[in-house]
């Protein structure tokens, strides 16, 4: 097996934890009639179990993002979906409609607070059709007992943009827009000191810059939201430990909203909170 083919099947394994919300949306006119193709949105991110409640987790600034088409006067979001079929043991290709608009949710993007998660609590019926398709949670567990130190060697994984594919189909006269997905992962050192020119956050994040040789994305847009995964010294234990948040493009440094910060916030909050 190759070290191209070594790779796949590492990105395939660690897939089992990774789920897209996307969807269609349409252009509006100002008479409100739909003008142009359908447009695909893909947005990364992964399920954790919080007091024993499946998630879907991705960054706060993709929801604010989705927020603001729903609610736009201009834009009509025609279909919302799960998307699940990225993992070594899945068993249907198939999307999973969500209810995302009545779905409860939280999500900060607080630049100062170090803060950009983006929260959305998923009824059984989507837990169980998850679960049918071999998506693996983070546990409580996992997010509660990770460890300080880790080999210096993280990984990113998501859905670049870059990897999107739209096309048109005809079928018996009419046309449909379909559209493909492909994840990739991302080498990243982590950096221990803040950067030079990069402010201080309340809340620690995660820093770490991408690596430049091997497999390499020039463009990490649409992996937001996706984990960062780290490894034990000895390479035989890993932990999501954040979220993909923001890069600094020219100095290829990215950020990440750190799960231990984050899901020991939203467990505060569920105790006091009914959703």
């Amino acid at each position: 097996m190759s070290d191209f083919d070594s790779l796949q099947e590492l990105v395939r394994f660690f897939c089992r934890h990774l789920v897209s919300l996307s969807g269609w949306y349409q252009i509006m006119n100002s008479d409100g009639v739909p003008s142009g193709e359908d447009k695909f949105f893909s947005y990364s991110g992964f399920i954790i179990s919080i007091q024993g409640v499946w998630n879907f987790v991705t960054a706060g600034h993709i929801l604010e993002d989705l927020e603001q088409k729903i609610s736009s006067k201009n834009i009509k979001v025609r279909e919302v979906m799960l998307v699940d079929k990225f993992g070594p043991n899945a068993v249907s290709q198939y999307s999973i409609p969500f209810d995302y608009t009545h779905a409860p949710k939280l999500f900060m993007n607080d630049e100062e607070e170090g803060l950009d998660f983006g929260l959305v609590i998923l009824r059984p019926n989507y837990c169980d059709l998850l679960k049918a398709n071999s998506i693996v949670p983070v546990l409580e567990e996992n997010w509660k007992s990770i460890p300080d130190e880790f080999a210096n060697n993280y990984v990113m994984l998501g859905l670049p943009q870059q990897f999107i594919q739209t096309m048109a189909i005809r079928d018996n006269g009419s046309k449909r827009m379909a559209a493909s997905v492909a994840p990739a992962a991302v080498g990243i050192k982590r950096l221990y000191q803040i950067p030079e020119g990069v402010s201080a956050t309340k809340f620690p994040r995660f820093i770490g810059k991408l690596a430049d040789s091997g497999y390499v994305l020039e463009d990490i847009d649409g992996m937001s939201g996706g984990p960062i995964i780290g490894f034990s010294q000895d390479w035989h234990r890993y932990w999501i430990i954040a979220i993909q948040s923001s890069w600094l493009r020219q100095r290829r440094i990215n950020f990440g909203c750190l799960v231990s910060v984050f899901a020991n916030l939203v467990d505060e909050w569920l105790k006091t909170s009914k959703p």
